[in-house]
């Protein structure tokens, strides 16, 4: 009887200390696998952070952009045209850090191209170079840390626009640079350029108000 039991007991000992064992080895595994798997999760969580607010402000910018010159293009011949295109872009770049020297473009479009770019510009990155130049129908506006001020001379004025519905009208276009700051460093350090540009053609104006003064 007391052999049985002896037997017994070492059977059951054996048993447990084998699944004690087992548990052992499972875990060791769990916190090896832990090991590998949370930083590719860190790294896939933080990328999308990064692309997310990436993607935030460019759709941002381009609405802004947008908004902007058609604000422009609805108050034709208006004197103060461009502060009005001014309030409509702080109001809709609400949620993006505009930062020191980020840039700003009003210009009229060359009307001798489809392009929608000032004289002198042939793609959308050359359009502060060349408005600071070759081209006389444009405004240049840098942001100061509180608000945006003009770069050069302001050119185009209210009583140069054609808006005559019965002529060609000008084209209101908007070119925006702004900054954004990487913050989760997933995709670089430092910062990236989001940049989008509008154009809209003026609203049309009764004949004897839409003529560009000569």
């Amino acid at each position: 009887m007391r052999h049985r039991l002896r037997d017994r007991f070492r059977r059951d000992h054996a048993t447990t200390g084998g699944r004690r064992s087992q548990r052992g080895r499972e875990r060791g595994a769990v916190v090896v696998e832990a090991a590998i798997i949370l930083p590719l999760v860190v790294l896939v969580v933080f990328g999308l952070v990064e692309f997310g607010l990436v993607f935030k402000d460019e759709l941002t910018v381009s609405h802004a952009t947008g908004a902007t010159a058609r604000a422009g293009a609805a108050v034709p011949k208006q004197p103060d045209y461009r502060d009005q295109m001014i309030d409509e872009l702080e109001d809709r770049l609400t949620g993006v850090s505009v930062s020191a020297n980020d840039r700003l473009v009003i210009y009229k479009a060359d009307p001798n191209s489809d392009s929608g770019l000032p004289v002198g510009a042939t793609d959308q990155s050359e359009i502060w170079s060349a408005c600071g130049g070759v081209a006389d129908d444009c405004t240049r506006y840098e942001y100061d840390g509180s608000a945006w001020v003009q770069n050069g001379p302001a050119e185009w004025t209210a009583d140069e626009q054609s808006a005559c519905r019965d002529a060609t009208l000008d084209q209101m276009g908007v070119y925006l640079d702004v900054t954004h700051d990487y913050i989760t460093g997933f995709l670089g350090t430092g910062s990236r350029r989001v940049t989008d540009r509008s154009v809209y053609s003026l609203e049309p104006l009764l004949p004897g108000t839409c003529e560009p003064t000569p």
